[in-house]
């Protein structure tokens, strides 16, 4: 499951959120969003491709 925690980018007063997901045996994958659902519906993207085995490249995400 994927953690979702509000983060402040430096420079900035508006909030945004970071999305962590860390499997075992799967590559540790974050990226940040202006809107929690945005990074709710990325990591549900993402977990659910590596639950079918997707394999790509998340460094460029």
């Amino acid at each position: 499951m994927a953690s979702i925690t509000p983060y402040k980018k430096p420079g900035s007063s508006d909030t945004h959120y970071r999305a962590f997901i860390r499997r075992t045996g799967q590559p540790a994958a974050s990226k940040v969003f202006k809107t929690k659902r945005e990074a709710q519906a990325w990591s549900r993207k993402i977990e659910r491709e590596q639950d079918s085995g997707v394999q790509h490249d998340i460094k460029g995400a």
